[in-house]
């Protein structure tokens, strides 16, 4: 992940900088999610593709994994 020092080093100011760190939190949490309901990683990048990180609230995670069991149901290995 991008250290904070990194980004202060491009001389981007406070609210770039936030903005840029809580969205690289969002993106692996979420790729950290998918991984945790078994799909692959090579499916996860596709994944990544194509979410809108900015319109998934966080504050309720079990919800985000029902939605991704059913989002991703085609893409989420069964279990034997």
């Amino acid at each position: 992940m991008i250290s904070r020092e990194y980004l202060e080093r491009l001389e981007l100011n406070e609210d770039q900088i936030t903005l840029l760190m809580d969205a690289m939190k969002k993106e692996s949490r979420y790729r950290q999610l998918l991984s945790q309901e078994r799909v692959s990683p090579t499916v996860i990048e596709a994944i990544m593709r194509t979410v809108d990180l900015e319109k998934v609230d966080f504050s309720n995670e079990d919800l985000i994994r029902e939605l991704i069991r059913v989002e991703w149901a085609d893409m989420i290995p069964k279990k034997k």
